[in-house]
């Protein structure tokens, strides 16, 4: 057994099969549109919806250090 070949199964025309289908595999996924929504893109997205005021850092610090292990800091931020 040769170098070459180690670790494939098959003839050179199974070979050449899976070649073939690679090829078309691969002009299939650059034809597809990059528009279609991945997995996450959500959370990417900015925030559609009323503005949200200006929240007192201060108070963000007083909530992460007494409520922190409840996120109560990020609730008050909005960032649930």
């Amino acid at each position: 057994m040769s170098g070459a070949t180690f670790g494939r199964k098959g003839s050179a025309a199974a070979q050449t099969d899976l070649a073939a289908r690679r090829a078309a595999f691969l002009a299939a996924e650059r034809a597809r549109p990059q528009q279609e929504p991945r997995l996450g893109d959500e959370l990417l997205a900015p925030r559609q919806g009323p503005p949200i005021a200006p929240k007192a850092t201060g108070t963000a610090y007083v909530l992460w250090f007494f409520a922190g292990g409840l996120s109560a800091h990020r609730f008050y931020l909005g960032f649930p």
